[in-house]
């Protein structure tokens, strides 16, 4: 999990700052470390068994902060950006499910902040054409624009497009620039409000008082407000349904050969057959790209004699993370991985899988309702094959074990529902 201090734009941002808050005199990067969770002088987390993020809803008021009659981010240099690099605004739109034409309406609608907390985020840069997701932490303080829902959805120091968290296991490491009050077990993640909000409660970053920004604007319409109830430390928050216990997820082996039905596993009464494929459907990212030739968009085209193929251990470490996405929730019902043995060019005919794959299902608010490893044992690996059965929108595949330190992927995923 990457540390990204206030003023750090981080590795393949989008675009320039369109940030005007810079740096604080309280929130100034002050080395480069490693830190493991449960290390240092803070106590790890007390369940032993996940992390404990903080769940915020976005309509807590006090949750941000800003400064009265004053834009945190210019979003019009934003859009302006975007629209002039259309290559970066498909990517950027990708990452917020719209499509690049809907950006100068979608951002008009977010409302510039300062994060209240440190805050932990899916942070995702730019790079060979193709959106690159990260887990990361942003520092309090940190300029955002927000979405109507209070959920920040652009890190404005970079133009990075925001999604909810993944949850890591307690032995996860944070890397980059730290500060001092950085805290690993004292972290927040920002849940969507239950309906939309007309105003974000805002903090005023230089005095005691509260601020009413109406959504959508930018300080003009700003008004003073008696100062919002003192928000808890993160850690005395409700623990977030994100979080994902490290040893209660079924780990089952599931293969076969064909790729028209699973054949190698019963299927459980409760769930039923899908009656539709939606992979093509839906966005496709990765933390890596081999080359443009072997893009994301390859593992969704129909086609298995095209692969996508990612850097592997060179660039994304131990593990290789692959997302699709939908625009509304679907019972899942068959997520099928299917190997690049059929790969047409005869030098990659052989095995450039991993040793495991980790299949989730995520709904809107990043919480995972399924989780199940699939082991990727042969040359070329065999099909992985799993029945959800949970309602989701993202499913993300997670590949690791060392098979091919230098690339690993598949050739197609298809995505089964029942509607």
């Amino acid at each position: 999990v990457l540390r990204e201090p206030i003023s750090v734009p981080g590795p393949d941002p989008f675009t320039q700052p369109v940030s005007f808050v810079t740096s604080t005199t309280s929130a100034t990067p002050t080395s480069i470390s490693t830190t493991t969770i449960g290390g240092g002088t803070s106590a790890p987390p007390t369940t032993g068994a996940t992390v404990a993020l903080a769940a915020t809803s976005g309509s807590t008021p006090g949750l941000y902060g800003g400064s009265l009659n004053n834009a945190e981010c210019n979003k019009d240099q934003l859009i302006g950006f975007l629209e002039q690099n259309p290559d970066k605004g498909r990517a950027w739109a990708q990452v917020q499910q719209i499509q690049p034409a809907q950006i100068r309406e979608y951002v008009g609608q977010l409302t510039p902040a300062l994060l209240g907390a440190d805050t932990r985020v899916t942070n995702n840069g730019f790079a060979n054409g193709q959106p690159t997701p990260r887990q990361a932490v942003l520092q309090k303080g940190t300029a955002v624009l927000v979405d109507k829902f209070g959920a920040p959805r652009v890190r404005c120091y970079c133009g990075n497009p925001l999604a909810p968290p993944v949850a890591q296991a307690d032995s996860a490491s944070f890397t980059g620039p730290t500060w001092a009050a950085f805290d690993p077990t004292n972290l927040q993640a920002i849940t969507p409000a239950a309906a939309p909000l007309a105003t974000l409660q805002l903090k005023d970053a230089n005095s005691d008082a509260g601020i009413a920004r109406p959504v959508g604007t930018s300080g003009a319409q700003d008004v003073k407000t008696p100062a919002p109830p003192p928000l808890p430390e993160p850690r005395s928050r409700p623990i977030t349904t994100i979080t994902v216990p490290r040893t209660s997820a079924p780990t089952t082996t599931i293969t076969t050969p064909s790729t028209t039905g699973p054949t190698g596993t019963t299927r459980p009464a409760s769930i039923p057959a899908p009656n539709a494929f939606i992979q093509k459907e839906g966005a496709v990212s990765a933390t890596s790209v081999f080359s443009p030739a072997f893009g994301t968009a390859l593992a969704v085209d129909g086609k298995p004699e095209t692969s996508w193929f990612s850097r592997g251990s060179q660039v994304d470490g131990p593990s290789t993370t692959f997302t699709w996405t939908y625009p509304k929730d679907e019972l899942i019902t068959l997520v099928r991985i299917v190997g690049n043995g059929a790969q047409s060019e005869p030098s990659f005919r052989k095995n450039y899988g991993f040793g495991s794959v980790i299949i989730r299902v995520l709904d809107a608010n990043g919480r995972a309702d399924f989780e199940q490893t699939v082991a990727l044992p042969g040359t070329p690996d065999p099909d992985a094959v799993v029945q959800p059965g949970v309602r989701g929108r993202i499913i993300q595949l997670v590949f690791s074990g060392g098979e091919a330190p230098d690339c690993g992927g598949f050739s197609e995923l298809e995505v089964g529902v029942t509607r």
